[in-house]
């Protein structure tokens, strides 16, 4: 199998690509990653020093794609499927942009 992903279950940002890939029905390999555990740490973090997940590796093109964004964006390009992961439209930009910037909600003052 081509893809690969390296995730933790209860990590909100896997979800996010988890999501994606189910949606367009791409296959990938799932490694779960516990970084409590020193062998599976090490392990992923020969992948991805950093050590932060979630991380894609592409084996068909040799790529190493970290943050759940970046991730999703890779997909829709190299392995699109029936549903528009990121709009096509350069107007809706914008949306994008604030996933980057933006604090969520629960984060703000006030709320």
């Amino acid at each position: 199998m081509s893809l690969k992903l390296y995730f933790h279950p209860l990590a909100s940002f896997c979800w996010k690509v988890l999501i994606a890939l189910y949606e367009n029905d791409t296959p990938f390999e799932p490694h779960i990653v516990d970084l409590g555990d020193e062998r599976s740490s090490t392990e992923f973090k020969k992948i991805w020093p950093i050590g932060k997940f979630p991380v894609l590796h592409d084996e068909a093109r040799n790529v190493t794609v970290p943050e759940s964004s970046i991730i999703i964006e890779y997909l829709s390009h190299h392995y699109p499927g029936g549903t528009e992961l990121v709009p096509k439209d350069p107007r809706r930009a914008h949306c994008r942009l604030r996933a980057h910037v933006e604090p969520p909600a629960e984060t703000r003052a006030g709320t």
